[in-house]
């Protein structure tokens, strides 16, 4: 499940972190859901992390804890798709069943010349046919990890190793003399840009953070309090009704920043103020959405990309307190 979307180094350092801290099932199943996110934290798409912690509960209420080892009721458990079913029952259990990721995709595309996009729905009837027509009844677990690694290594996406291909002669694309004119690429959605406001208050030394909604962005993750803009509202009328939903309508503004932010789908453009009020007002423990914390607080809490990056800017401001918590570990930009 790390897997998906992030690249292997970026992975090995958390999947140590995490199976220390979660070695078993029950586990994961019984951990508070901060901590699990605090554990994901910085590798992204966090609804991965939210899955595997309700498949987990899942493999304890109707497996005793023991992972499915076939196709169907692993792709019952929440945040399990065929390529993760497939991968799961080959490689950990050896059953005879396809797994077609990002690399075999490339792979089988280029071996018969694939004529759609392998992504689109034509694509993937196409390859998980093909894929399912090509995995032996014994040795599945070599044949699927072998496929992967040729396109890791081999059939690259950019740069196709074809002379040292074991495939070479059985493959269209080399026979056409353009390897790299396949797979065929669907047309990018272009990034919906997002702007808004966003809000530091600061009072004695503690923070306001926001606790965001579940089935949100940053589901289960805190972030400091923001709000995208209306159709012609300017940032400030935005920032204005931003401070009267925390309570704040009459905080005046200190510095002022702008802060851009790249997600798959989204690019924030946020304008960043930060307000010093003389004293916390509202909540103050975990039963809201907004939580004030201190320092060493905010270093227990799993925090979005963007928290993060407003910390960043915080600790640079002259005369600034360094906040007392872990960066993030090194990930690519994902939500």
């Amino acid at each position: 499940m790390m897997l998906q979307q992030t690249q292997v180094a970026t992975v090995l350092p958390y999947f140590a972190r995490w199976m220390a801290r979660f070695p078993h099932v029950r586990a994961l199943a019984e951990a508070p859901l901060e901590d699990v996110l605090k554990a994901w934290e910085g590798l992204g798409y966090y609804a991965r992390a939210r899955n595997l912690q309700r498949a987990a509960a899942l493999v304890l209420q109707r497996h005793a804890g023991r992972l499915p080892d076939d196709v169907a009721p692993l792709r019952a458990l929440p945040g399990i798709g065929a390529y993760s079913a497939g991968a799961i029952a080959s490689i950990a259990f050896n059953r005879p069943v396809p797994a077609v990721d990002g690399n075999v995709g490339r792979v089988l595309s280029r071996l018969v010349a694939l004529p759609w996009p392998w992504r689109g729905r034509e694509g993937q009837a196409a390859l998980w046919a093909l894929a399912a027509g090509l995995v032996p009844p014994r040795g599945a677990r070599l044949f699927n990890q072998g496929l992967m690694e040729l396109g890791a290594l081999v059939c690259r996406d950019k740069a196709p190793a074809c002379g040292r291909c074991p495939l070479r002669s059985h493959c269209a694309a080399f026979a056409a003399g353009e390897p790299l004119a396949w797979p065929l690429r669907e047309s990018r959605r272009p990034r919906r840009a997002v702007r808004g406001v966003l809000a530091v208050l600061r009072a004695r030394g503690s923070l306001l953070l926001r606790r965001c909604p579940e089935d949100g962005l940053w589901g289960g993750l805190y972030e400091f309090p923001w709000l995208a803009r209306a159709d012609g509202e300017t940032p400030q009328a935005a920032a204005a009704r931003l401070l009267g939903s925390l309570g704040e309508a009459q905080a005046a503004p200190g510095d002022t920043w702008a802060l851009r932010h790249e997600l798959t789908h989204l690019a924030l453009e946020l304008e960043c103020r930060l307000y010093t009020i003389p004293a916390r007002n509202g909540p103050t423990g975990r039963a809201g959405a907004l939580l004030w914390v201190t320092p060493r607080e905010l270093a227990r809490l799993p925090l979005s990309r963007v928290g993060h990056k407003v910390l960043a800017h915080l600790d640079g401001m002259p005369g600034a307190q360094r906040q007392a918590r872990p960066r993030p570990h090194p990930a690519v930009e994902l939500p």
